[in-house]
């Protein structure tokens, strides 16, 4: 399975900031699979967090969610998108200070 999405890096402001991760199941042939409504387990490693549940369930195929930065720090964090049926992904984020604020 392929787990699509786009890539994502943060650009931290003097508050939590938020972002929409959108995500979507495909096959081999890299097509959605619309009859997908697997549910998924979120979890966050570093400065990041979920707004919302952290086990979310697929409509049609694809998902969005909802993360936020905790302050200001750089570096890498982490979501993790597990599911009994398609395994684990971990997708990389980069967070990033915003010097001109």
């Amino acid at each position: 399975f392929l787990l699509d999405y786009g890539r994502i890096f943060f650009v931290l402001v003097s508050i939590a900031y938020p972002v929409r991760v959108e995500f979507s199941i495909k096959d081999e042939h890299k097509n959605k699979m619309i009859w997908a409504n697997d549910a998924f387990i979120l979890k966050t490693e570093g400065p990041l967090e979920i707004i919302g549940d952290n086990v979310v369930a697929l409509i049609g195929g694809c998902r969005a969610v909802w993360l936020k930065t905790e302050g200001q720090k750089e570096g890498k964090a982490y979501l993790k998108i597990t599911s009994p049926r398609f395994g684990e992904q971990k997708l990389e984020f980069n967070l990033l200070i915003n010097k001109k604020t």
